[in-house]
This record gives structure tokens, C-alpha cells and sequence, in this order.
């Protein structure tokens, strides 16, 4: 009998240890998102993100995509939960409309922005 009392006792710790630590991990956790709400981060590039100047967006396949705006870099760990990794990894675009367009880093050849002189009060290059 005291054999069993020594084994369910050291079976009883682990179990406890086990569980206070994914008690706290996912606290961390909900504190993290807490911390940094959003699904993709803003980065703030003096002249080509933080004042949000339509650009020209040429991918690599020769698609061109016009007057967007670069709203920032997905948040890798607020997305990985959702999507798989490759899709986690994206520059997110802001078309005019307001909606936002994902697309991989690799995909992007050039990024194009007018100068100040060259944009008129509409927005459009």
C-alpha cells in the first residue's frame, strides 16, 4: 500500500504541475492579445505607410493593382491560429473602397508612389 501511496502522489504533482502551467499559458496568452488587438500590424514608414499615399502595386506575374494603400505586414501569431503559415505571411493593401487585399511578399515585384506634385486632390494617381 505504501508504494501506491508514493506513485499516485508523484502522478498527483505532475498532473497539478501540468495544469497550472496551461493555466498560465493561457493567460499569457489572453493577455497578448489583449496587448496587441488586430490582425495585421501597422507599420509606420515615414512617407509610404504613415501618411497613406495611393501607390502602384506591380506583382510579378504583370498584374497591376492602382491606387491602394499599404495598411501593414499580417500579424504572424494573431493569424497563424487561423490560417495555415504560408497564408500568414502576408503585406495587407487597403483598396479604396476600404477593403483590405492580402498578398504574399514574393508576389510583389514593385511598388510604385507618386510624387507629391504628381497627386491631385482625388486621391488618384
Amino acid at each position: 500500500m505504501e508504494g501506491f501511496e508514493q506513485w499516485f502522489g508523484a502522478v498527483v504533482a505532475i498532473c497539478l504541475g501540468i495544469m497550472i502551467l496551461a493555466v498560465f499559458f493561457w493567460t499569457a496568452g489572453r493577455i497578448r492579445s489583449w496587448l496587441m488587438p488586430g490582425t495585421f500590424v501597422k507599420l509606420n514608414i515615414d512617407g509610404l505607410i504613415k501618411n497613406a499615399k495611393p501607390t502602384t502595386v506591380i506583382l510579378t506575374r504583370g498584374e497591376t493593382l492602382e491606387n491602394v494603400r499599404i495598411a501593414g505586414i499580417a500579424n504572424r501569431e494573431k493569424l497563424a491560429q487561423k490560417l495555415p503559415y504560408p497564408l500568414s505571411q502576408m503585406v495587407v493593401l487597403q483598396a479604396e473602397d476600404g477593403s483590405h487585399i492580402l498578398i504574399n511578399p514574393k508576389a510583389i515585384r514593385l511598388i510604385r508612389q507618386p510624387a507629391e506634385s504628381q497627386q491631385t486632390t482625388s486621391g488618384k494617381c
